[in-house]
């Protein structure tokens, strides 16, 4: 069905010869009349006015449209060439795109990735170097250099709580807990020990970069009467040291005390913390002589 519109009065004309979309233009067309031509969907695909006796095709402007929102159009969009595109959620797409840039002296020509959740960047220089970028859905970023094809890879990632560095086929992770400060945390005393010369017995872990703990004491302790007895003495009790610093197998160190001699510190994977005088009469003892790594 195609209707003609003529001197603002609108008539129907049938062309029973051939269907939607192939119709024939009416023949001897007077100036003035429109011909629409319509799909098997009843939805206009053409426009046609009579100019001079010709059928003339007609194309709507994109000044002529008023769609407020873009998802009023059901269509394929195909290739688009668009300019600024502000305000709008896009589902279900790659985006690429290739760049080219000189930074001191060294032209860079790569591509930019955006796909399902990640985004890659990368790029090679005029001067033999590679390099990519990457901001992974599983990783999180993650930088690779190499300065030439044979050259080492220098490969930087920071994700999941961690900074990864890798050079030469040797890397290690910088856990966060290596970049926040530790406390001096006192040791509770037995029965019958105090701090000597107000310097309390204390601990304090270290982290490192490996992710182990260097476990360091400082600290005096003393009868509450008396002197430090012969033999091995518990001055924080069985168990005493805590858990989370207790070594696998025992470590030793020196105990320096008020005599020239002082004697053998000990602490077992039990937290049994031992000191063994080497003479008699000694008033106190200091920790500080050891010292061990965890993790």
């Amino acid at each position: 069905m195609v209707v003609l519109l003529s001197q603002q009065k609108i008539t129907n004309y049938q062309d029973t010869e051939s269907g939607p979309q192939q119709e024939k233009l009416p023949s001897n067309p007077l100036n003035g009349q429109k011909f629409y031509q319509y799909d098997e969907e009843d939805n206009i695909v053409a426009i046609y006015d009579c100019v001079n006796g010709e059928w003339i095709e007609r194309k709507y402007d994109y000044k002529a449209l008023h769609v407020k929102f873009l998802s009023a159009l059901a269509t394929d969009l195909g290739t688009v060439k668009a300019g600024t595109i502000n305000g709008v959620t896009i589902n279900g797409s790659e985006f690429n795109n290739a760049f080219t840039y000189t930074e001191s002296g060294v032209t860079y020509t790569g591509t930019t990735t955006m796909k399902d959740g990640n985004v890659v960047i990368s790029r090679t220089g005029s001067d033999g170097s590679s390099w990519t970028t990457k901001v992974d859905r599983q990783l999180g970023f993650e930088d690779s250099y190499k300065a030439g094809s044979t050259a080492p890879a220098r490969t930087t990632r920071l994700g999941q709580g961690k900074l990864y560095m890798a050079e030469s086929g040797v890397g290690g992770y910088l856990p966060a807990s290596a970049l926040n400060p530790t406390s001096w945390v006192n040791l509770p005393y037995a029965s019958g020990w105090t701090t000597a010369e107000n310097n309390p017995c204390q601990y304090r872990m270290f982290p490192q970069l490996d992710g182990s703990y260097l476990i360091r004491f400082r600290g005096q302790f003393a009868p509450t009467s008396g002197t430090i007895p012969s033999g091995n003495q518990q001055p924080f009790g069985a168990g005493g040291i805590p858990v989370a610093i207790r070594p696998d197998k025992t470590e030793f160190g020196y105990g320096a005390s008020n005599q020239n001699a002082g004697g053998r510190l000990a602490i077992s994977g039990a937290g049994n913390f031992f000191y063994n005088p080497e003479t008699t009469g000694q008033t106190y003892c200091s920790i500080s002589g050891i010292s061990y790594y965890i993790g």
